[in-house]
Order: C-alpha cells, then sequence, then structure tokens
C-alpha cells in the first residue's frame, strides 16, 4: 500500500514550522469498491459536501482525515460482504456447544490456537448473552485470555475472578535454585513476545543480573524463532532459559537439533505447561520438517518448572477433605478423568488448581450473602 503525504510550512512572525500529514485525496487513478473513480476532483468534492452536511459544517478535531474514515466503511462493508458464509458456518459451530461441553471447548481453544485472547474474549460475550444471567466469571486459564477477558468483563457487571494457580514469573525463583545447583553462571534467554512471556523473561533477566549471572543473550520472536535459534548458537550459548508456547517448541527444538545445540554441552530450563509428549503432536498452522525420533534427541535433558498439582500443606481444607491426603488427589483424579472422558486436554495437571478456584468462588459467595444482603436492604 501507498501513503502519500502532504509537507506545508507555516510562517508566522518571521519564524516557520513544518508539519507532515496524508493526503485528503487519493493520488491513485481507479475505480474504487464504491464504483468511483478515486483520483476524480469531483468525487472529493461531492464527498465534502456530504461530510459538511452530516456534521453541521462544525470544524471538528482532524476532520482532514474524515476522507480515511469514509474508506474504513468501505474496507469493513467488504469485509463483511466477504465473509458472510464464514460466519454463517462459525454460528453453527458455537450454537452447538452444550453447557457441559463449553470447559472441554475452552481447553480445546488453548490447544489449537495457543490461548488466543480474540477467541476468548468472544466466548465470554456469547457465554454472557447466554442464559441464566451470570454474576461471576471464572477464568480463564490463559494469561493472555484473563487480560483480555478482564479488561471487558465489569463492563458487564460481572465479577472475574482469574485463578489460583501462580503466574509463570513465579517459577522464576525455581530457575534460580537450578542454576545454583549446577553453578552455571553464563546463560542466554528465548522467549516468545506474548505478555506472558515478556513479563516473565523481563523478571528473570532483572534479577541474574543482580545475582551474578551474565545474560550472553536475550533473543525474543513473534512468528518465526529460527533465526533467534541461530544467533544463540553464533553467540555461543549453552544454557538456554526459553519462554514459549508449546508449538513453537517443536520449531524451536527441531532448529536445535540442526544447530547440534543439544547434548551434554547443552542445557534447555523451559515451561512446564505443555501436554504429554508434545513433541509428537503436528499442527499445519506451526510446521516444522523434523521427525519424531529427531526431536526426541534435541530434547533429551530438558528442564521444566511447573506448579505442584498436589499440596504438600497437610491440613483440610473447606472441602471437608485433608489437603495432603493420597486418598483425596486420588479420588479428584478419577472424577477429573470421568468428566472430561479422560481425553488428553492441554495443562491438565493444572486441574487441581481449577478445583480449588470453584471451591474459592464458593466461599466468596458463601461469605458475601450477608453483605449483599445488606445493600438490597439499604438500596
Amino acid at each position: 500500500m501507498i501513503m502519500y503525504i502532504t509537507i506545508t510550512i507555516y510562517v508566522y512572525l518571521d519564524e516557520c514550522y513544518f508539519t507532515v500529514d496524508a493526503l485528503p485525496m487519493s493520488q491513485s487513478n481507479h475505480v474504487g469498491i464504491s464504483g468511483k473513480v478515486v483520483l476524480a476532483v469531483e468525487t472529493y468534492k461531492e464527498f465534502h459536501e456530504k461530510y459538511k452536511h452530516k456534521t453541521g459544517d462544525k470544524e471538528l478535531v482532524a476532520k482532514q482525515e474524515a476522507p480515511y474514515g469514509y474508506d474504513s466503511v468501505w474496507a469493513v462493508a467488504k469485509i463483511f460482504n466477504e465473509s458472510i458464509a464464514e460466519m454463517k458456518h462459525r454460528d453453527t459451530y458455537y450454537n452447538n456447544i452444550t453447557n457441559w461441553d463449553l470447559l472441554a471447548f475452552e481447553r480445546g481453544l488453548c490447544k489449537q490456537h495457543q490461548c488466543d485472547a480474540g477467541l476468548g474474549t468472544d466466548l465470554l460475550y456469547r457465554d454472557l448473552y447466554t442464559p441464566p444471567i451470570k454474576t461471576l466469571v471464572l477464568g480463564a486459564g490463559c494469561s493472555d485470555v484473563s487480560q483480555a477477558t478482564a479488561q471487558v468483563s465489569h463492563l458487564w457487571n460481572v465479577i472475574q475472578f482469574m485463578r489460583v494457580f501462580p503466574p509463570e514469573s513465579s517459577f522464576n525463583n525455581a530457575k534460580f535454585e537450578l542454576l545454583k545447583s549446577f553453578n552455571w553462571k553464563r546463560i542466554g534467554t528465548l522467549h516468545q513476545s506474548a505478555q506472558l512471556f515478556s513479563m516473565t523473561n523481563l523478571d528473570f533477566v532483572e534479577r541474574a543480573w543482580e545475582k551474578g549471572i551474565e545474560i550472553l543473550a536475550s533473543e525474543s520472536f513473534t512468528n518465526d524463532p529460527i533465526q533467534n535459534v541461530k544467533n544463540l548458537k553464533k553467540r555461543e550459548v549453552r544454557i538456554i532459559v526459553g519462554n514459549f508456547y508449546e508449538s513453537y517448541a517443536r520449531i524451536i527444538f527441531c532448529q536445535a537439533y540442526k544447530e547440534k545445540m543439544y547434548g551434554a554441552n547443552y542445557a534447555w530450563i523451559i515451561t512446564g505447561f505443555y501436554g504429554p509428549k508434545w513433541w509428537q503432536n503436528t499442527s499445519s498452522e506451526f510446521p516444522h520438517d523434523c521427525t519424531v525420533a529427531q526431536l526426541e534427541d534435541a530434547i533429551q535433558g530438558y528442564f521444566t518448572v511447573d506448579a505442584l498439582p498436589m499440596s504438600q500443606s497437610n491440613h483440610v481444607g473447606i472441602s471437608g477433605k485433608v489437603v495432603l491426603a493420597v486418598e483425596t488427589y486420588k479420588e479428584f483424579h478419577e472424577k477429573y478423568k470421568h468428566k472430561t472422558g479422560d481425553k488428553e486436554l492441554v495443562a491438565k495437571q493444572e486441574a487441581p488448581y481449577g478445583y480449588d478456584s470453584v471451591w474459592a468462588v464458593a466461599k466468596i459467595f458463601n461469605e458475601s450473602i450477608a453483605e449483599m444482603k445488606h445493600r438490597e436492604q439499604t438500596g
């Protein structure tokens, strides 16, 4: 796309200043989607007269940019026109989801779309407009989705309880202990440019310098991590702390295999919430050209850091069960398998935290009844 700009010189009291702005009239002589010749002066004059009529000829802020608003409306119309079939298909797909299937569907989204904030917000919107009226929303399981939905859920006067699972940055403490135990002082980092990982990496790098750990290279990527892996090799990084989703982990370790960045001279420390045998999964959206056997060679000896699925505190919880009891965890696990059909869902090791979250929500409601009644009585 070509953007034409204007440079204007203003002279006032023997002083001058320059401004740079976009041209309000296109320099491309073709018929636009509105059916009008874009470059025609008559077209611009016609638009300007209609704009003056609609606005009462008021001096609105940035009115010189109004033609771009006009073009935006036509662009939106074109998008809607070309996407009607796709929208109908999606509506049918969403409307066929049952209430109980919603949990499994959300997990499916995390697996297929790597915790997509847009799709998570769309699910929230659809669910809020589906009876019964919602008072509280629990989740989401992914930080990116939680952040996006939390920005809008309050607009429906809905309480959003995130979860009791610790943030990813809290695992940096364990990573530092791991580095200390092996006396690793020179390392590199590689993270995906999602806020979940960017904030975690920033916290890690800042604290690493304080602990006397030298960061040889700190690489980040958005869609393609291949060059970043090559950069780590060039900087002779042998200890890599990685923060990225499972789909990119396969691409990264495939490239690590090609660069021979594995074996006794290398160590990878990565996030721990991947699914079982994650390196065996395939995705057309995130392709790589390594075999499973090659990936297994590349990941040999990697470290992960994750939260314990079972509490280490030996006390009776609000459910009336002893938290540390093995029988309690086995009972929960059997019920979980029954409810989910024993499917290999993403991050199923974190399911006990979901269980605790539900109990926390129940406790919130139970202890807030008196307060809610008081507010109703006092108006």
